[in-house]
């Protein structure tokens, strides 16, 4: 008797990879759209570095990721279509008035910014009268990322009288005051720092007026970056799970 023994061995290792097909397509989106988050949150650091002169590293750890993985991407289906829209990039919006993105707002909408916590130190104390915001003099003394250093800030605002701790009248305490106000009749005020004899602006005060321009193309990078990634890192990821067929 002829008889043929067909191996089916291989067939059923196939027809069990297409019955998880639709799990493998859900890990490839998770996977493409995870990739592509990183993508954007990189192309929009480097954004950031060339929009801004020299942005700090907390304002550059400011920038969040959002990624579509824990409970609900794994869940699939509602919760994953939920997970994979809040995935992105944000800003950090905490401390509320002083957070990364209160900093960053302006520059991306344009407008005005809220006023610092030094600014309202000084509004307190009528050094900063009206609709006033402060600017770094060019003469001001700056610190590796462009600042003023925060020692100097506390210094100034200790001799101002904004800092009513005993730690900062203990420090000034037998010093003469180096900060005062500089009023002009030229309408021009100002914080100044004495210097033996000689004066050197620290703070300027300016009026609001058209505010900040858009300098910071945070969204235009960001779906630039979303259109050219996903689709490559989904092909990419399908691709190799169909390669076990």
């Amino acid at each position: 008797m002829l008889a043929l023994r067909v191996d089916t061995n291989d067939l059923d290792r196939k027809f069990a990879l297409m019955m998880e097909m639709p799990g493998l397509i859900e890990k490839a989106v998770v996977g493409a759209m995870s990739e592509t988050v990183n993508d954007v949150h990189a192309a929009q650091i480097q954004e950031m570095k060339l929009s801004f002169d020299r942005p700090t590293p907390w304002l550059q750890k400011g920038l969040i990721k959002a990624l579509p993985y824990g409970r609900d991407a794994q869940f699939g289906g509602k919760r994953l279509g939920q997970s994979l829209a809040k995935s992105g990039t944000y800003f950090e919006e905490f401390p509320v008035g002083r957070s990364p993105n209160d900093v960053v707002r302006p520059h991306v909408y344009g407008g005005k910014r809220p006023y610092k916590a030094s600014e309202q130190r000084l509004k307190g104390i009528g050094a900063i009268k009206g609709d006033k915001i402060s600017v770094m003099s060019y003469s001001a003394p700056r610190n590796g990322n462009g600042n003023i250093p925060g020692s100097v800030y506390s210094r100034m605002l200790a001799d101002l009288g904004t800092i009513p701790t005993a730690k900062a009248a203990k420090k000034r305490e037998g010093k003469s005051a180096k900060f005062f106000v500089v009023r002009r009749e030229d309408g021009l005020e100002f914080i100044a720092e004495r210097i033996g004899n000689d004066i050197r602006p620290v703070l300027m005060f300016f009026d609001w007026k058209a505010g900040y321009k858009k300098i910071y193309n945070y969204e235009g990078v960001g779906k630039q970056q979303l259109a050219y990634s996903l689709p490559r890192h989904f092909d990419r990821i399908l691709t190799r799970y169909m390669s076990r067929l």
